[in-house]
């Protein structure tokens, strides 16, 4: 019995040439040489395959390579031991931005500086609740069920006109 490499050359994705390779030896070691077949399975499909594998594996990590970390959450501020992440400053800041970006539709300096306002009071008005949350614990005090369903009550007839649906 003969053993043989295979080999196909057909143009792949780009242009690139791919060669697919498959090699029996011999039982004496040694190797042959024989072209595969144009229409065979394994050059139709191997090859544009490989070339895709090296690809997605070259764009996952070129546009990465040397940047800088992003950093997705962070400490803003802490208060009486507990913290206050920069994530819960910006899911606050998201509706000001908005009003800001059309206030401001170039987004320059001005729009930038009140931002920076705005995200101040933001983190300012998070502390002031941590603050008076804390101290209201200290207190021993309790908030009552039916003062928190009063609560949510008001704010559905005056944001949603009463319509319980909306507030949903």
């Amino acid at each position: 019995m003969r053993g043989t490499i295979r080999a196909a050359e057909s143009a792949g994705i780009a242009g690139w040439r791919c060669v697919s390779l498959l090699a029996n030896p011999d039982s004496d070691g040694t190797l042959a040489l024989t072209s595969m077949p144009r229409h065979s399975l394994r050059k139709r499909f191997l090859c544009p395959m490989a070339a895709a594998a090296v690809l997605s594996i070259a764009a996952v990590g070129l546009p990465h390579a040397g940047a800088q970390p992003i950093e997705i959450n962070g400490i803003a501020a802490k208060v009486n031991g507990k913290v206050i992440t920069r994530n819960q400053v910006a899911i606050m800041l998201v509706p000001i931005r908005a009003q800001l970006a059309a206030q401001y539709p170039r987004r320059g300096a001005q729009f930038e500086a009140e931002l920076v306002k705005a995200r101040d009071g933001v983190l300012q008005e998070l502390i002031d609740r941590r603050i008076i949350l804390d101290e209201f614990k200290q207190l021993g005090a309790e908030m009552r069920s039916s003062s928190v369903e009063e609560e949510v009550k008001r704010q559905i007839r005056e944001l949603y006109n009463g319509d319980q649906a909306k507030f949903q």
